[in-house]
């Protein structure tokens, strides 16, 4: 169980570390547009190609990698517990994981912009609201005004609260057609977009929870599949099955239309890596780079909620802007930087922000038998 724990800490540390490159990939090379179909071969540019294919272009499948691994947990922790859900005890260790250390990030990036900024970084009462309640995730104007990072996190929010709507769904069709149900859904909102164009302009049509719904389902469904049998999806792994659907992934990302379907395949392929990793013994969990990545999993909500507002004046802290041919080693520092705040963040806010919530539940759980 304990190995099992480690291995999804690293995991974490994986989809953060992708993350993180990601956003340090745009600082240094501007908007991550992808090619487009029809200047694709007209107007080829080796530095280019080089930029938008690197790993780290792809980086923002981070995104589904964490939402597949919060899918995971949740739901097998259901499985396990073998009791009827309840959404108070659900909510109430949603909320103590997810919101104290989140208000706090926001109090403090609010602070910060006033300081730099003076009277003017003041976000607005509705702006604040919004992002009080995790809801800015619906309108333009506000997704991106504090941390542009934070727009995952409502999702996130949101998903947690279709978690009943997906048990009950589960309980009528079964696992294996609740997730059909839920993939169709997906593809639905996403096809509407596509059909009434002006809902694909919008920045929050593209953010909506029902569109990563399905990668949160895969996850439990990951889940139901590993409590019920024990066995990897596939049986014979290799490198070529990791090598196949990063090349699929990629295709995906080469031409516009085919671009707005690129989770689908990021998330079939981190489904499978995150079934190797999980399944058999081909990380070794003990060596020091592993470590590192489990370190940097454990604290990887805190890092998520802190290192992009700054990064990039982070990295010219470092010498990110120089004409040194050395400037992209500005990334290390700054990472190493993120990690130890990340860490002492968990350690002082996250894990006693879990403890109290814990130690709450239990307390009303005693005045219940009482009564």
């Amino acid at each position: 169980m304990i190995r099992h724990l480690k291995k999804i800490d690293f995991l974490r540390g994986v989809a953060i570390l992708l993350v993180f490159l990601f956003h340090c990939h745009l600082a240094f090379f501007g908007s991550n547009n992808t090619i487009k179909s029809s200047t694709l071969w007209a107007s080829f540019d080796l530095k280019k190609a080089f930029i938008l294919f690197s790993p780290t272009a792809l980086g923002w499948t981070g995104v589904p990698l964490f939402f597949i691994i919060s899918g995971f947990l949740i739901h097998l922790g259901f499985l396990r517990n073998k009791v009827a859900f309840s959404a108070s005890v659900f909510f109430s260790k949603r909320f103590w994981r997810i919101y104290p250390t989140y208000w706090l990030t926001l109090l403090l990036f609010i602070a910060i912009g006033i300081y730099i900024h003076a009277a003017n970084a003041m976000p607005g009462f509705k702006d604040l609201f919004l992002h009080v309640l995790t809801i800015y995730n619906f309108n333009d104007n506000y997704i991106y005004t504090i941390n542009p990072s934070y727009w995952s996190l409502a999702a996130e929010v949101q998903l947690y609260l279709l978690y009943p709507v997906f048990l009950l769904i589960r309980r009528k069709l079964g696992i294996k057609y609740c997730f059909f149900v839920v993939l169709a859904i997906s593809i639905g909102t996403l096809l509407l977009g596509q059909i009434f164009h002006n809902f694909g302009t919008t920045v929050v049509y593209s953010k909506l929870p029902l569109q990563f719904w399905f990668i949160w389902a895969a996850g439990a469904y990951y889940a139901e599949c590993y409590f019920s049998h024990g066995k990897p999806l596939i049986k014979k792994w290799n490198f070529a099955w990791v090598l196949l659907s990063y090349c699929v992934l990629t295709l995906f990302t080469c031409f516009s239309f085919t671009n707005y379907f690129a989770f689908y395949p990021a998330t079939i392929t981190w489904l499978l890596v995150f079934d190797w990793i999980i399944s058999s013994d081909v990380i070794n969990i003990e060596s020091a780079p592993s470590k590192l990545l489990v370190l940097t999993g454990l604290s990887s909500y805190s890092f998520y909620l802190i290192h992009q507002p700054y990064l990039y004046q982070m990295l010219g802290w470092f010498g990110g802007w120089t004409t040194s041919p050395y400037r992209f080693m500005s990334i290390v520092p700054v990472f190493m930087f993120l990690l130890l705040v990340s860490y002492f963040m968990y350690r002082l806010v996250e894990f006693p922000s879990m403890r109290i919530g814990n130690f709450l539940r239990k307390r009303s759980k005693q005045n219940k038998k009482k009564g």
